[in-house]
């Protein structure tokens, strides 16, 4: 079976920490991939509530986490467009697929999502330019993103919408179900007004200092 971190249950974690202490390459890999998840997930640590960053800290690994993040701080990096939407699951799985359908309560386990890159350069580049259109990091990581649009409380289906900077490790793609996920997310907030969390976004071409391909993107809010 291949290298795969996030799937060690709590009871294996000391043999993984033993191995990252062997192997500091697959460390290096479980950082990378944590870094990658949280910039399209914030909910996406390696271990749940735990992320590996933390686990590495509290076992002796600091200096290698150091060295990891500075190399990542001295790549490539990108500013992202993110959508997600989350599903709704059907009060009827054989019932269709419309508002009368929705669980309010529930969602599936997947959540659409579609990923364009803004622009590129380096992190510090990317990062200050993000933080002046009001960017804010998050968590321990901290993961620069500018949120403009919340999908926090009920009822599902419901959508995010946010900028994030991080390591070009990604390319523009637009996940399967996104198009009529995010439709059916829309049409549940006309049908279900709100403003939890919700933070509208400014108008792309009129944003000062936003780079041209951004301002020209296809991005539909």
């Amino acid at each position: 079976m291949g290298y795969r971190p996030f799937q060690a249950p709590r009871a294996e974690r000391t043999s993984l920490l033993d191995r990252w202490q062997r192997e500091p390459d697959k460390a290096e890999l479980a950082l990378r991939l944590e870094w990658s998840a949280l910039m399209f997930n914030p909910r996406s640590r390696l271990f749940g509530k735990l992320s590996a960053r933390t686990l590495m800290i509290r076992n002796g690994l600091r200096g290698l986490v150091t060295d990891v993040e500075n190399r990542i701080a001295h790549e490539p990096w990108a500013v992202y467009d993110v959508r997600r939407a989350h599903v709704a699951t059907l009060l009827d799985k054989d019932g269709p697929n419309a508002p009368g359908n929705w669980d309010p309560h529930r969602k599936t386990r997947t959540s659409p999502r579609d990923v364009r890159v803004l622009t590129t350069g380096s992190a510090a580049d990317t990062t200050g330019w993000l933080w002046q259109q009001g960017g804010r990091e998050e968590g321990e990581h901290g993961v620069l993103r500018l949120w403009k649009r919340r999908a926090e409380g009920l009822p599902y289906p419901s959508r995010e919408h946010f900028w994030v900077a991080g390591p070009l490790v990604a390319v523009p793609k637009e996940g399967p179900q996104f198009a009529a996920a995010w439709h059916n997310a829309r049409e549940n907030e006309r049908l279900h007004p709100r403003s939890v969390g919700e933070q509208l976004p400014l108008p792309l071409g009129a944003v000062a200092g936003v780079p041209r391909l951004i301002a020209d993107g296809p991005s539909t809010l």
